[in-house]
């Protein structure tokens, strides 16, 4: 399958202002045609992942390709036509009106569709000459999304672009995505820290944690391979003594945490004993599990 996104070795470090941070990717990619969901915590390294593919922010070592161009390069700068980008911390000048965005937006790309961006704005209810220092931060949001799309890209590369999005509103976008999708050579990189939000919309979900990858794969085999089982502390404690005996070489239990009232397990469930009760969970609860 090609790939619309490729990123393999690819570290960034910061010094001492950044807590150390480093982060280190050993490989990663988005299909042609699929939506990614990159999930972690606020400060995993999702936004530095996404500046360095985009090309804001040079990484010291790796190497990357968005559309089978280098970022940084004059055939990356061509292939900007054919990606709509919306970051966390992108701002448009604040006395930008969309009326101002579209006349710019329009004499920079070759297939800008002033219609599409039209009805994004009245779907939106964002008049055209409202400053965008004005507009509420869900307008914002929205605005940089008819902005992204309005140009018809193939890629869309999309940092935490729900936030300050109401339930209706991100349903709607969520929709527009799928929509955007069902064309197979599009695709879609999109980030946040909420994964329930892309439990609905996504074909692969990559769990970000502390600049390192923890797990890469198709949304679907994830919810089905992980679950959990509860306890009192005795009983999880003699169900892992029982585990190590049964199989030591493929011990099931990846993580356990001790709530309140009980203990829960996170457990690869294709390797627990048939007898033993595996409860199914949700993205959130398993990636919740992991990080704790």
């Amino acid at each position: 399958m090609k790939n619309a996104i490729e990123a393999k070795n690819l570290i960034k470090k910061y010094d001492e202002y950044y807590d150390d941070f480093e982060l280190n990717i050993k490989n990663f990619e988005v299909p042609q045609g699929s939506i990614v969901g990159l999930v972690g915590k606020n400060g995993a390294g999702k936004t530095t992942l996404i500046k360095s593919i985009i090309g804001i922010r040079k990484p010291d070592s790796g190497e990357i390709k968005v559309l089978g161009t280098v970022p940084g390069t004059d055939a990356f700068a061509d292939a900007l036509n054919d990606i709509g980008i919306v970051i966390s911390d992108g701002k448009f000048s604040s006395s930008s009106s969309a009326r101002k965005l579209e006349n710019i937006m329009s004499g920079a790309y070759c297939r800008w569709d002033t219609n599409l961006f039209q009805k994004m704005l009245k779907d939106a209810d964002i008049t055209y000459d409202k400053k965008y220092k004005d507009l509420s931060t869900g307008a914002k949001v929205k605005l940089q999304f008819a902005c992204a799309m309005a140009h018809k890209p193939k890629l869309l590369i999309l940092d935490e672009p729900t936030n300050g999005l109401d339930p209706v509103a991100r349903s709607n976008f969520n929709d527009r995505l799928w929509e955007f999708t069902r064309d197979e050579q599009n695709s879609v990189l999109i980030s946040s820290h909420i994964a329930t939000d892309l439990e609905k919309i996504c074909d692969y979900i990559v769990f970000l944690e502390k600049g390192k990858i923890l797990i890469a794969e198709e949304k679907d085999r994830i919810i089905e391979r992980y679950g959990i089982i509860k306890g009192s502390k005795e009983e999880i404690d003699t169900l892992l003594n029982k585990l190590k005996e049964i199989s030591p070489d493929t011990f099931p239990v990846k993580k356990v945490t001790e709530e309140k009232y009980h203990v829960s397990a996170l457990v690869d469930r294709k390797q627990m004993p048939t007898d033993i009760e595996v409860i199914t969970i949700g993205l959130e609860d398993i990636f919740v599990m992991m990080t704790k």
